[in-house]
């Protein structure tokens, strides 16, 4: 006669670990949850979001509107003038923005993608920041000025993926990190040249410093500024 052995294996699971069990997965999927919805509401496509080519009529525009600045700032025996006063149209600014963010793309990384537009008076700004096969989008609208020596700058809306950011929120943190360059001669060489900037129409009206124009060199050549 054969005798029966007795049954092997892990001990029953008493009602309190089962208890501890299911309160640590509900924190954990009550963390993981959102963690996943948010990445998913900020995540998204990439955007290769890039100032087109200069085309003939871009060209033209460039030209107005260089040429306007130009001859603001000199007065008729062709000395400059101790101040100019110039109005520039919503073309105008785009024009000149997108000569410079042509320029500026030429450094760009693989990784990042950006340009901007000015309309309904105020500066689009996109950007996509590309993570492997994602990227994180961000579209934000602000409204630059200049006022009394210092740059200001109001955050219309803000966007990341598909989260909306208060506007108040992000302005204030703005104008937090704008504290943090104010006192670097690249910062300083703005208010400089720049008396005063604010909206007109659909474009912007300029108070400008012609005979400060010269702090613009070293920043147009990737130069130090002057201290």
């Amino acid at each position: 006669m054969f005798r029966k052995s007795g049954k092997t294996g892990s001990a029953p699971v008493s009602l309190e670990q089962k208890k501890k069990r299911k309160k640590y997965l509900i924190v954990l999927l009550s963390v993981l949850i959102p963690l996943l919805t948010i990445a998913v509401l900020i995540l998204g496509s990439p955007r290769r979001w890039q100032v087109p080519p200069m085309s003939r009529t871009d060209a033209v525009r460039l030209q107005q509107a260089i040429g306007k600045i130009v001859s603001s700032m000199l007065m008729e025996d062709g000395r400059m003038a101790e101040e100019a006063n110039v109005e520039l149209t919503q073309e105008e600014i785009n024009a000149l923005l997108a000569n410079g963010l042509r320029v500026a793309q030429l450094r760009q990384t693989p990784e990042l993608f950006y340009d901007a537009e000015w309309k309904n008076q105020a500066l689009k700004l996109r950007v996509s920041r590309i993570l492997f096969f994602l990227a994180v989008n961000l579209e934000a609208e602000l409204v630059p000025a200049v006022r009394g020596g210092k740059v200001e700058v109001e955050v219309r809306s803000c966007r990341i993926g598909w989260i909306p950011l208060p506007s108040k929120l992000v302005t204030g943190e703005l104008r937090k990190q704008l504290r943090n360059y104010e006192q670097t001669p690249e910062f300083r060489s703005i208010p400089e040249i720049v008396r005063e900037m604010g909206i007109h129409g659909n474009g912007i009206r300029l108070k400008l410093r012609p005979q400060k124009i010269d702090l613009l060199i070293p920043l147009l050549l990737g130069m130090p500024a002057k201290n």
